[in-house]
């Protein structure tokens, strides 16, 4: 797998970028829209998440998102609630797989993702700590 092979469509790129522009205009259509931003964001973590630009893309779109969604669960009431925690816990099980990975680029990446993660839903690093310190055990060794 070489270097080309990694970039990231330009439309996943695109989509996440207007993603980000309607996110800021009407954050209710994320909530609305969840399913399928699930699978837009499927392909972007599974083959994408080596290359540099679908990190930062993904970081920038998932920090205003998981924002917009904090907020919105926090006047929405249960059913929102457990609709906003559900796409945190698969936010989480991704990078739990990313995190594990023997490809450093991979690793590097879902750290990155985890930090935007835990920046809004902070007891989701929490159950990365084990997968953290077998990281770090197998840096130092």
């Amino acid at each position: 797998a070489g270097a080309a092979s990694a970039e990231p469509p330009s439309g996943l790129l695109i989509g996440l970028s207007i993603l980000r522009a309607i996110l800021s205009k009407q954050p209710m259509f994320l909530l609305r829209n969840l399913k399928q931003l699930y699978n837009l964001l499927r392909p972007a973590f599974q083959l994408h998440i080596e290359s540099q630009k679908m990190v930062t893309a993904l970081c920038g779109f998932l920090s205003e998102a998981l924002a917009a969604l904090s907020s919105i669960a926090a006047t929405g009431g249960a059913p929102v609630v457990a609709e906003v925690s559900a796409f945190q816990h698969w936010l989480s099980e991704i990078i739990s797989s990313g995190l594990v990975s023997s490809k450093e680029l991979q690793v590097y990446g879902s750290l990155m993702l985890l930090q935007v993660l835990g920046a809004h839903a902070r007891d989701a690093v929490d159950g990365h700590l084990p997968a953290l310190g077998k990281m770090l055990q197998r840096l130092l060794t």
